[in-house]
């Protein structure tokens, strides 16, 4: 039912689109010649908004920010924002294609369970208000974004909590000009966008959308903790067998809705997502059934207020948001317990129990062991809300001094613990004490599982809720006491009713000697604030302390870069100390719980270059080249000791070089190409390194078929077919030998995961 309504939604945009499609046409077309004729010089001027919360050139912004225009991502094909953050420095991504699709490791900060950076559309965070997770999975569409800002470094001197390493914002196009993409590939993929997008006069109206489905990439077989066999042995998931979740099975579904309408400086607009994924790669075989989905759902209602004159500049935003897990959340699992019994048989006599009758011709007694194997099925759920209202303001007091300050107030409603619904059935198993396979000597019961009643998805309870209250003020100058220099200095406070009180500083200085020169210097801080998740998220064997404080960041970073027309070359540094970081303690009867106790450390270095070539003939009319590579060196203290040790699950060495080029102006061709270096993993995993690996993306695509607007694209994901793997999730120690029941006990996470194939994606897209 959501689907056909989203499906209703987007031929009605579609059909008032097609009757603008003269004017929008014209727009668009201006503005993509005015992009593909820009130098890199030019490209230096772009406007940003996200390094201060205000408007400014890129060249002056006091950050080190990275901008994907609507050009390079139509160029490169990017379909979701996984293919962006592939290609940029500093990100190791890690991806299971399951309930957390991915995580993002930025500048050798490795979390597990709440994300480091804040995700933005507009302006308007989007991270999850349970665990914190961006949730940048495939429900966000890339068609509607006129560009990606990606900000490094700490950023919560202007946005508060959670902007640790850095904030991405998605900025979205609404100056008219809509479009139609459609996307069908492997694995059962499809994918439709709609962006549209009408201004007459003061007026504005804009809506964008995404219908998303697949059968998720086929990675079973690929390691031995991921065979068939694992999710479909009767003895393990005999129960489950009348039910369509045994088999390697982890499809993803989602729809996307964003809509607003502006007049003059007042928009109000609502942004609706539900993404639903299976287990995929992450959990070992055996464990749990990978066919199981894990859900989310956000709607956010907002009114935001610009008004401006030529001194001061206001904005007001105001927001209601619903972040929740759906108790339709389904979750299957087993747990065997070992020698729960014993049965002896002596010399002459047989074994009768379990229904067999196996006779001992011995001389001696012969014992058997009964292990009870329990199979769950269980429906999660989360409900969280948040009323928010924030308040910017710019003042130009004078030519060379910009002021930005304002404040916040934040009320989360959140989820104390996840409401569980369970089912639970017991099999018992006889095997040899003496067999060191536990071969079960009875036959495997299989019969329709019993699933438990879901939780209802829309009760925010007093009894299972928190109210937490943030309250936060800031402000930043910049000024420049020549031309060649902006001076930065910042200070914000933060209070939380849980938390307490957080200060954080910035300062730092942006430097133009000379033309095309830039040099920044920066000493910033930010905190990230313990989600709910680890507060309250607890169940028997989770990680939950309510007496978490932030984690601290401080950073100090340097930055130079060079552009002249038709080339640019830059390199960045920094160190990072991150204090009350949160680690683990094992308690006696609870399990492991986290605490504030320990700290982490980063060095790194990236170096850029870019080259863009335009107007080189009949033939190739365009080239660009953009290069990153990057070392970083991660260390952690978790347990207070004095001594650091490699972080792991990251590598020191990665290098992105992107090539695109365009043919007689209508044919691109842009090839992605990533270096890992080899991976030490987390001290829990048992493999130890994951294997360097080279693997490159390809995309070509034809511009104006037939009639202008009509573009026919085809994308290849590993393009080479390169068999290489990610590192797993969280303890990733299930390793892939001496696989039993025993292990499969004992081990949740996969060591390592397996990446897709070489996978093809066709698209059509129409641009009026």
């Amino acid at each position: 039912m959501k689907h056909l309504q989203l499906m209703r939604l987007f031929f009605m945009g579609a059909f008032f689109a097609l009757s603008q499609v003269g004017y929008a046409q014209e727009e668009q077309t201006e503005d993509e010649n005015f992009m593909f004729e820009m130098t890199l010089e030019e490209l230096l001027q772009v406007e940003v908004t996200t390094a201060s919360n205000r408007a400014e050139k890129l060249n002056k912004a006091p950050a080190t920010i990275i901008v994907i225009t609507e050009q390079e991502i139509n160029e490169r094909g990017y379909l979701e924002l996984y293919d962006v953050l592939h290609d940029l420095p500093g990100f190791d991504l890690s991806r299971a294609f399951g309930d957390d699709n991915y995580y993002a490791y930025v500048r050798g900060y490795r979390k597990t369970t709440s994300d480091q950076m804040l995700l933005m559309i507009d302006g308007i965070i989007m991270n999850h208000l349970y665990n914190n997770n961006m949730n940048g999975y495939a429900q966000y569409p890339l068609q509607n974004v006129k560009q990606i800002e990606i900000v490094y470094g700490p950023a919560s001197a202007i946005y508060g909590p959670n902007a640790f390493t850095g904030v991405i914002n998605l900025i979205t196009k609404k100056d008219g000009g809509s479009s139609v993409l459609t996307s069908v590939g492997q694995n059962n993929t499809n994918i439709v966008d709609l962006h549209f997008s009408q201004k007459v006069d003061d007026l504005s109206i804009n809506m964008s959308g995404r219908l998303y489905q697949s059968a998720g990439p086929d990675l079973e077989g690929r390691t031995p903790m991921l065979e068939e066999e694992l999710f479909t042995n009767p003895y393990y998931w005999g129960d489950f067998a009348q039910t369509d979740f045994t088999g390697y099975n982890s499809p993803m579904e989602s729809n996307f809705l964003n809509t607003s309408v502006s007049f003059k400086g007042l928009t109000v607009g609502w942004i609706n997502f539900f993404y639903e994924s299976g287990l995929g790669s992450e959990f070992a075989g055996g464990t749990s059934l990978n066919a199981g989905t894990w859900q989310f759902k956000e709607n956010t209602f907002y009114g935001k207020y610009e008004v401006s004159n030529d001194k001061l500049s206001s904005k007001t935003l105001l927001r209601y948001r619903r972040s929740d897990i759906p108790g339709s959340a389904a979750f299957l699992w087993r747990w065997l317990e070992q020698g729960t019994d014993t049965v002896v048989v002596a010399p002459g006599g047989a074994l009768t129990d379990y229904g067999l009758n196996i006779p001992n011709t011995g001389a001696t007694d012969e014992t058997y062991v009964v292990d009870q194997n329990y199979q769950y099925a269980e429906y999660w759920q989360a409900n969280n809300a948040g009323y928010s209202l924030f308040q910017d303001f710019a003042y130009n007091a004078v030519s060379n001094l910009v002021v930005n300050f304002g404040f916040k107030y934040d009320r989360r409603i959140l989820n104390r613990d996840y409401v569980i619904n369970t089912s639970e059935v017991m099999r018992e198993y006889i095997h040899r004490r003496d067999d060191p396979n536990r071969t079960p000597l009875n036959e495997a019961v299989e019969s329709t599982f019993p699933f438990p009643a879901r939780p209802d998805d829309a009760t925010l309870d007093q009894e299972n809720h928190n109210t937490l209250d943030d309250r936060g003020v800031y402000a930043q100058a910049q000024y420049s006491p020549s031309e060649v220099i902006t001076l930065v200095g910042g200070l914000r406070y933060d209070y939380n009713s849980v938390w307490k009180e957080v200060w954080s500083p910035r300062i730092g200085v942006v430097a133009q000697p000379a033309p095309g020169f830039v040099a920044k210097a920066f000493f910033g801080t930010a905190f990230l604030e313990p989600s709910a998740r680890i507060l309250y998220g607890g169940w028997q064997g989770s990680l939950s302390n309510d007496d978490l404080v932030p984690e601290k960041m401080r950073t100090f970073e340097v930055s130079a870069a060079y552009t002249k027309s038709i080339w640019s070359a830059g390199i960045n540094m920094f160190y990072n100390t991150a204090p009350d970081a949160i680690g683990q303690v094992r308690v006696p009867g609870v399990g492991r719980v986290p605490v504030n106790l320990g700290s982490r450390r980063m060095i790194g270095v990236e170096a850029n270059g870019k080259v863009l070539l335009t107007n080189q003939g009949s033939f190739l009319s365009k080239f660009r080249g953009d290069l990153y590579v990057s070392y970083i060196k991660s260390e952690e203290d978790l347990g207070d000791t004095g001594d650091f040790e490699e972080t792991g699950n990251m590598a020191p060495v990665k290098v992105k070089a992107i090539l695109t080029g365009f043919i007689k102006d209508r044919l691109s061709i842009s090839l992605q190409n990533r270096y890992i270096s080899e991976i030490n993993t987390v001290k829990t995993n048992p493999l130890g390194k994951i294997d360097p690996y080279f693997v490159n993306d390809l995309y070509v695509q034809y511009n104006d078929v037939l009639v202008e607007g009509i573009s026919l694209g085809v994308k290849v994901y590993n393009l080479l077919d390169v068999d290489y793997f990610h590192p797993g999730y969280r303890d990733a120690d299930a390793g892939e030998s001496g696989v039993d029941n025993a292990l499969l006990n004992t081990s949740w996470y996969n060591s390592r995961l397996p990446q897709p194939e070489r996978t093809f994606m066709f698209t059509f897209k129409y641009s009026f």
